[in-house]
């Protein structure tokens, strides 16, 4: 277990610093000067960290998952942007941004292709905890010019996870609740260890993830469920399947009645856009997950079963 754990502290370390020095190598200087006013975002997460600190007028495009995936889903004037459902050079191009926000994971030829085109581009490091997440927020109010916004964001953002230490601190020193996440697209169980951004929501929620000596994303079955047999499971609906339909499965499937979080009804909900959230979102599903693991545990009388 303390090996598997050392290996996943060493690997968030090593992706960390290497997207950071891609950032530096791939990234063009010459960001100074006027503040880019035609921004074209390519991720739901760069359109979440983009309209904390910039209105719609400032961006020329977004992805159209950014509508489901990112907070812009209920925000007035983000809608009507134009969308496109690839990151294709043709369309980047098309668009004449000043500035185009690429991923780590961006098809790499379309990059080439906008780079060579002269347009100006920032690759901004992987997410995977909240601090991660700030500086990122630093990085990108410098480029857009509103560092003061960032610093505001970011103050709150560190307002509110010193609010949540300190709810954890009042309720005692009791042990901490184990959770796991869970998905099924209805092809099979997936769940998540460490490095990855629902580990860093249960962190910061006062949860231990069950699962944490594991590392990314991967399959899930019921029979592993049964054995892991946590204190709470979160659930969040994605590609087609609810968080409805979700719960129902786990409730209705015979070989997980061994399982507490299934029989007393421990299992916590997520928006698909928290339960992925590589942003400032982060923060608030863990605010969500701490609310709702008070409420549930409280309801299920969790210190007496310990």
């Amino acid at each position: 277990m303390k090996t598997n754990l050392a290996l996943c502290l060493l690997t968030v370390a090593i992706v960390v610093f290497a997207a950071m020095r891609d950032d530096e190598r791939r990234t063009p200087s010459g960001l100074a000067g006027e503040p880019p006013r035609r921004i074209l975002p390519t991720t739901s997460d760069q359109v979440d960290m983009l309209s904390a600190l910039v209105g719609p007028e400032r961006v020329v495009a977004m992805p159209e998952q950014a509508l489901t995936w990112s907070r812009v889903a209920e925000a007035e004037g983000w809608r009507s942007l134009p969308t496109f459902a690839r990151f294709l050079a043709e369309f980047v191009l098309e668009s004449e941004p000043d500035l185009v926000l690429v991923s780590p994971f961006a098809e790499p030829d379309s990059v080439a292709r906008i780079r060579e085109s002269g347009l100006r581009t920032v690759e901004l490091p992987t997410r995977r905890n909240l601090d991660h997440v700030i500086a990122a927020l630093r990085r990108l109010g410098e480029i857009v010019g509103e560092t003061g916004r960032a610093g505001e964001l970011i103050a709150d953002l560190e307002a509110r996870r010193d609010a949540l230490v300190a709810s954890r601190t009042r309720s005692g020193e009791g042990p901490r609740p184990r959770a796991l996440s869970y998905t099924n697209f209805g092809s099979g169980g997936w769940s998540a260890g460490c490095d990855t951004t629902i580990h860093a929501a249960m962190r910061l929620a006062g949860l231990d993830n069950a699962l944490g000596d594991r590392v990314g994303h991967f399959e899930f079955s019921f029979e592993e469920l049964l054995a892991v047999d946590p204190d709470l499971i979160i659930v969040s609906g994605a590609f087609g399947e609810s968080a409805d339909t979700i719960e129902a499965l786990l409730r209705s499937e015979p070989g997980l009645a061994g399982v507490q979080a299934v029989v007393k009804g421990r299992i916590l909900r997520l928006p698909p856009r928290l339960a992925s959230a590589g942003s400032q979102e982060l923060l608030a599903a863990a605010e969500l997950l701490a609310r709702e693991a008070a409420r549930v545990l409280e309801r299920t009388a969790f210190e007496n079963d310990r």
